[in-house]
């Protein structure tokens, strides 16, 4: 691969990074909350709110947040047994966040397509989740 291969691979994993960063803000009102401001490298950290939910976030801070993580680790389960793709709930040490989704974008294959696709299985799983979790 040599050099210049390499960085060419991490180029395009970066910007398949920062394409994803920017469709989860620009869908943020579609229930899809950005862990961070800015993508820092390709590992990208978002949660999801399905509709039922997303009016908990006027309410109360800590119900909200505990659904949110709900949500997570359902997605997780949803969408390997439905074979859309492996993703990993994560939570922070100190809870003051719910657990999030966690992707590691490193495929040469991956293409803002694959990208869309994947927000769009997050989007519809996640407003079909099973009503226990929301």
């Amino acid at each position: 691969m040599g050099r210049l291969g390499f960085q060419g691979h991490i180029n395009l994993v970066m910007d398949t990074a920062a394409y994803m960063t920017a469709q989860l803000h620009r869908r943020a009102s579609d229930g899809f909350l950005p862990m961070l401001p800015k993508f820092e490298a390709t590992n990208i950290c978002f949660a999801y709110a399905p509709k039922p939910i997303r009016s908990l976030a006027g309410q109360t801070r800590t119900r909200f947040l505990e659904k949110l993580s709900e949500v997570s680790f359902g997605l997780e389960k949803t969408l390997t047994l439905k074979g859309v793709l492996c993703v990993v709930p994560q939570r922070r040490l100190d809870d003051s966040e719910p657990a999030f989704l966690k992707l590691n974008l490193m495929s040469l294959a991956l293409t803002k397509a694959d990208v869309d696709y994947l927000l769009d299985a997050v989007a519809f799983w996640g407003e079909h989740l099973e009503t226990a979790v929301l």
